[in-house]
């Protein structure tokens, strides 16, 4: 939403501009590591995409995407031109004769780098290009940004948008010849969004046994937030080991560490996590005492 008002014409918001190989943003399937076990590599078929490119620019047909990272850019929702749009996509233009001299700018855009072929501006390794919001007409403070995405992306859309009422938590059942698909039917009525299962802080987490008989949701896996201790640390040379069973129904050798709450934040890397077991302990401070999940 607009923080000032902007005149017909007015830059409103300036786009610096990332470029990225589409190939990188594209999901493959997975293969097992033939020399390590437990190990997946990337297979060679593609299944998708990350879901980054929505907010990319490029042609469809084009090596070459890009990515606008200033703040605010990923806000701008669409709406088609003469229906509600305000602002439309150019070229950074240069408000001086000298573009070195615009400040904060220059080091940007480089226009020579719209004369290059994609797989040069792919190999660049520093960004150069810069587009701009623009208003199409006179915009009041508080007013919402809008942008034409195109009809391309208006298409895509509403095709995403069907599949997902035919697969999603709130669609119709997808019928077949009996009247209905009960796999699909099935499936609706087990999704479960994962912000509503965190809602309830002390709800304790089901442990791997517990999920056997009442499983959470396909869409719904338990992950930690974890950092493994160093070999020699005092955490793992006091951890107890013993061996399981894997669900491939392999012997592995587990290490049990003690669970400790801390801030989400704290840890950088996010990691799958089976709950082995759970146990209620008691703990007392100032004569108070509560109970741990």
């Amino acid at each position: 939403f607009a923080s000032r008002s902007f005149a017909e014409g007015d830059v409103v918001l300036p786009l610096p501009l990332l470029q990225v190989n589409r190939n990188m943003l594209e999901t493959r399937t997975l293969r097992k590591d033939p020399d390590f076990e437990g190990r997946l590599l990337k297979g060679r078929d593609v299944v998708g995409h990350q879901l980054i490119l929505n907010y990319c620019l490029g042609h469809p047909d084009s090596s070459l995407l890009l990515y606008p990272y200033s703040t605010g850019s990923n806000y701008v929702n669409h709406a088609k031109s003469g229906e509600g749009a305000n602002v439309k996509l150019r070229w950074h233009v240069s408000q001086t004769e000298n573009e070195e001299e615009e400040v904060g700018v220059g080091s940007f855009h480089l226009p020579e780098w719209l004369n290059l072929d994609a797989s040069e501006v792919i190999a660049k390794t520093r960004t150069g290009l810069l587009m701009e919001l623009v208003a199409t007409r006179d915009i009041t403070k508080g007013e919402e940004i809008l942008l034409d995405y195109g009809q391309g992306w208006a298409e895509a859309w509403e095709d995403h948008v069907k599949n997902w009422a035919e697969f999603g938590p709130h669609g119709k059942t997808a019928p077949d010849d009996d009247g209905g698909d009960e796999k699909v039917n099935e499936r609706r009525k087990k999704y479960t969004y994962p912000h509503e299962l965190d809602e309830d802080k002390f709800a304790p987490l089901k442990t791997h046994a517990e999920q056997k008989e009442d499983p959470y949701a396909p869409n719904v896996v338990t992950a930690c937030f974890y950092n493994a201790p160093d070999e020699d640390s005092a955490i793992l040379n006091s951890a107890k080991r013993r061996t399981i069973k894997t669900d491939q129904n392999q012997t592995v050798t587990a290490i049990e560490i003690p669970w400790r709450e801390v801030d989400e934040f704290s840890h950088p890397t996010l990691r799958p996590c089976r709950i082995v077991s759970r146990e209620e302990r008691v703990r007392r401070s100032n004569d108070a005492s509560d109970i741990d999940p």
